[in-house]
């Protein structure tokens, strides 16, 4: 339920009160992987402003090309983009849950799983066996190769609906967080002229931040929505840094 929601998004436990800030471990550079770091600009001047900058540009300009990003940058493109999913989540949110629950089979998928590791620890045993029998030369050549080729063919074949059945258990946790996305949009009472930071911590698990400043928010449920050059009206200390 959405309750259970809330506690579970917003991480009610000691060591999510150790981060200072909002966005601090959340916003990850789209050049080098890094993470931002909060700083002050300006400071104690009627036009102070917080940035955040990417650790790697910091530690080194040379390996790392990011530009800063003033913070209320980020605020105004997530309100975009939330007040654009509050409009579109009939265009949006409604096709992805009804794809995402398509391709999610039944509860028997834990089951098939459980069974096709004990196929894969059958067949390597069954190969082990073989290839000492090879080695001791109670085997014909050819037929070693046709019979472990077809083991080997079993093994890729097993680890194949592996592959596919363990991608559809990831999507449950997609299709409730979907679920439960939709519920909070229906709880709102319409578009925000003003960041939410509560509304953030619900939704956004990161923010990708790309060398022309387009913002992605990656949410909960797996998607990701783009702002577009969120960051060409930042502020010339910034640029600089």
């Amino acid at each position: 339920n959405l309750m259970a929601y809330r506690v579970d998004v917003l991480h009610m436990n000691k060591s999510d009160y150790t981060k200072r800030y909002l966005f601090s471990g959340r916003i990850i550079c789209g050049e080098c992987g890094r993470t931002f770091r909060r700083q002050k600009i300006y400071i104690g001047k009627p036009y102070e402003k917080i940035i955040w900058t990417c650790s790697g540009h910091v530690e080194d300009k040379e390996s790392c090309c990011m530009k800063a990003i003033r913070e209320d940058v980020l605020h105004r493109a997530f309100t975009d983009m939330w007040n654009k999913l509050y409009t579109n989540q009939g265009t949006i949110l409604e096709p992805l849950l009804k794809g995402l629950t398509e391709l999610v089979a039944a509860r028997q998928d834990s089951e098939e799983i459980r069974q096709l590791d004990k196929e894969i620890k059958d067949i390597s045993g069954q190969s082990q066996i073989l290839n000492q029998v090879m080695r001791k030369g109670y085997m014909d050549s050819a037929l070693f190769m046709e019979s472990s080729s077809k083991l080997g063919w079993q093994l890729t074949e097993c680890r194949r609906k592996k592959t596919l059945l363990t991608r559809k258990l990831r999507r449950t946790k997609e299709i409730v967080r979907t679920e439960q996305l939709i519920q909070l949009i229906a709880e709102q009472d319409g578009l925000r002229e003003e960041f939410d930071e509560q509304l953030f911590k619900m939704t956004a698990e990161k923010i990708v931040v790309s060398k022309e400043h387009d913002i992605t928010f990656c949410l909960y449920n797996g998607l990701k929505l783009t702002e577009r050059g969120g960051g060409q009206d930042a502020v010339a200390h910034a640029n600089r840094l």
